[in-house]
């Protein structure tokens, strides 16, 4: 699972279920992602939040292929014309931190491949062995990381070809996952190994040449980053790990040096390993996964502390309606959230219909941060509309355009 800085706040991947895009995080979702049976492996690309990739199992007795790319923060999703060959399930997936159609993927049975075109072609990736975990960089939209039995590789060519950095110490049993830090190249948080063996959490600075073990911590199994604490300017730190012989879940306000636990004896949850992330809007919020218990997400008590400052367009949905006889009038839906990711109510949208109906419309939105601007101008036969948003007002909110999952959709 992930949190990006935009859209939703959780974007889950769940095994035989695909999994979901979490809008509220107190109701469950109505529907699973439209494609792939199973969901392995899911990433955003970190400039560009509303691209994200999801890897999988698809459904090969009807042609499916097992990758499917989002371009409106996982609202939608579209099937890859192409794959590997030989895959035999789907692994884990990186995509760079611009997006931009840039994808490596090491899929199972098979080796780790490299795409420019979002899947219309792959091509080998050389220098990284077959099964290899990989991550982006989240800041350098050409770099890519993967690791594979204790060895770690960089790429800087977007995953053409990868060399070894020739780091040690690292773990080359058990399980390891590790992140690359957004907003800082070459920042990376390494977890994992296995008891009587190699096992705990380092931390890297030159793009994984070197990594540091941060001896606090006995034993780690994954690691997460959200919104730093008030006064600090580094993310806070989440991991499920064993520290001073306690095991739980973990944050650290100051890169590692101190951690407090999160959790307690009563609040247990079996493995809680294979998926951890802060949320990079919320400081003190947490999720993570349960072993097939579901999700859990947990604030600092009082609540997560977010300050509402902005506003952003969420998602557009463009239809037509019926506007009398055979005419039809064209109709935009438009969700506004603000930078916490909750809805907001009684915000102007404005913006422009163009194609078979030309038009600026404006509406408010409601309780639900939900706008509808339909057009008064119709048209007849076959009526195709591009609706994009030109502007948002609100009394405190400032509209940041940038961060708009997006701002143009059409019928």
């Amino acid at each position: 699972m992930t949190s990006p800085p935009a859209g939703a706040p959780l974007l889950s991947a769940v095994g035989d279920i695909r999994g979901f895009r979490h809008d509220n995080l107190d109701v469950v979702p109505a529907t699973m992602y439209p494609v792939l049976s199973s969901t392995t492996s899911i990433d955003f690309a970190e400039l560009t939040p509303s691209y994200i990739v999801r890897v999988g199992s698809g459904d090969t007795a009807n042609c499916e292929q097992s990758g499917a790319i989002s371009t409106d923060g996982g609202t939608t999703w579209t099937k890859v014309m192409s794959q590997p060959s030989s895959l035999t399930g789907g692994g884990n997936v990186a995509v760079s931190a611009g997006g931009a159609g840039k994808i490596v993927w090491s899929p199972d049975g098979t080796g780790v491949y490299f795409t420019t075109n979002g899947g219309g072609a792959w091509a080998a990736a050389t220098g990284i062995a077959a099964g290899a975990l990989l991550k982006s960089d989240r800041v350098n939209p050409n770099k890519f990381y993967g690791f594979k039995d204790g060895v770690f590789y960089v790429s800087t060519n977007g995953g053409s070809s990868f060399s070894a950095t020739g780091a040690t110490g690292l773990p080359n049993q058990g399980s390891v996952r590790f992140k690359a830090v957004p907003g800082r190249e070459g920042d990376i948080w390494l977890a994992g190994g296995a008891e009587n063996n190699t096992y705990g959490l380092w931390h890297s600075v030159d793009s994984g040449a070197t990594f540091a073990k941060i001896t606090t911590v006995e034993e780690a199994d994954n690691i997460g980053f959200g919104k730093a604490a008030p006064g600090q300017s580094y993310v806070a730190l989440y991991t499920s790990a064993q520290i001073f012989g306690v095991r739980g879940i973990y944050r650290s306000d100051d890169g590692g040096v101190n951690w407090v636990r999160i959790n307690d004896e009563q609040h247990q949850y079996g493995f809680t390993g294979a998926a951890i992330t802060g949320d990079p809007r919320v400081y003190g919020r947490v999720y993570f996964s349960t072993n097939g218990r579901g999700i859990l997400y947990g604030d600092i008590s009082g609540g997560g502390s977010c300050t509402a400052s902005t506003s952003h367009v969420d998602s557009i949905v463009v239809t037509t309606v019926s506007g009398g006889g055979n005419k039809k009038k064209g109709q935009a839906v438009v969700t506004i959230k603000d930078n916490c990711g909750n809805p907001v109510a009684n915000a102007g949208v404005t913006g422009n219909f163009s194609g078979s109906i030309n038009q600026v419309v404006s509406a408010n939105t409601n309780a639900n941060g939900v706008a509808t601007l339909t057009t008064t101008n119709t048209a007849t036969g076959t009526v195709t509309v591009t609706f994009c948003v030109t502007t948002v007002t609100h009394t405190t909110l400032t509209y940041s355009s940038g961060s708009n999952v997006e701002t143009c959709d059409h019928n």
